[in-house]
C-alpha cells in the first residue's frame, strides 16, 4: 500500500533475573505479611458481625413497632402472638452474631500476639460456615497456619 511502511517488531527488554531492581522477600517476611493480613481480616470480619448485630437490633425494633398494632388481649387477639416467636428468632441470631464477633476479635488478637493456635483453628473452622467471605478466611487461615515456619512462630514463647 502506498504510504504505509512496515516496521520490524522491536524486542521487549526482559527484566533482569536478579540484581538491584528486585529482591524477593524472605520467607520470614512473607510469613509476617500473611499473618498481618489474617489479623486485619479477622478484625474486619468481627466488624461485619457487629454491623449484623446493629441490623438485627434495627430490624427487631421495626418489627416490634409493626406488630404493636396487633391486640394482645380481647376477642380480636390471635391465639399466638407472632412477636414472641420473631423475638426468639432474633435473639438466637443475635447470640450467634455476638459470639462470632467476639471469637473473630479474639482470633485477630491471638494472631497478633502469636499465641492460642487452637483458638485460631477453631475460629477458622467456625468462620467456614459464613460463605463466601468466612469460608475464604477460614481456608486461608488453615493454609497459613499449616506452614512449618508459621507453626514455629507460634511455638516460641512470646517475650511480653
Amino acid at each position: 500500500m502506498l504510504g504505509m511502511e512496515t516496521q520490524a517488531p522491536q524486542p521487549t527488554p526482559s527484566p533482569p533475573a536478579s540484581g538491584p531492581y528486585y529482591q524477593p522477600p524472605s520467607p520470614e517476611a512473607q510469613d509476617e505479611g500473611y499473618l498481618k493480613a489474617l489479623e486485619i481480616c479477622y478484625y474486619v470480619w468481627a466488624g461485619l458481625h457487629g454491623l449484623g448485630i446493629l441490623f438485627l437490633i434495627f430490624h427487631a425494633s421495626v418489627m416490634t413497632f409493626a406488630f404493636s398494632v396487633i391486640p394482645n388481649e380481647g376477642p380480636e387477639a390471635p391465639p399466638f402472638n407472632p412477636l414472641v416467636f420473631i423475638g426468639f428468632i432474633y435473639a438466637i441470631f443475635g447470640i450467634f452474631a455476638l459470639t462470632g464477633a467476639i471469637l473473630s476479635f479474639l482470633c485477630g488478637r491471638a494472631i497478633a500476639k502469636r499465641e492460642r493456635k487452637v483458638l485460631i483453628m477453631i475460629t477458622a473452622g467456625i468462620c467456614c460456615i459464613g460463605f463466601p467471605i468466612g469460608t475464604a478466611l477460614g481456608v486461608c487461615t488453615f493454609i497459613v497456619l499449616s506452614r512449618p515456619s508459621v507453626q514455629a512462630r507460634f511455638a516460641k514463647p512470646s517475650a511480653t
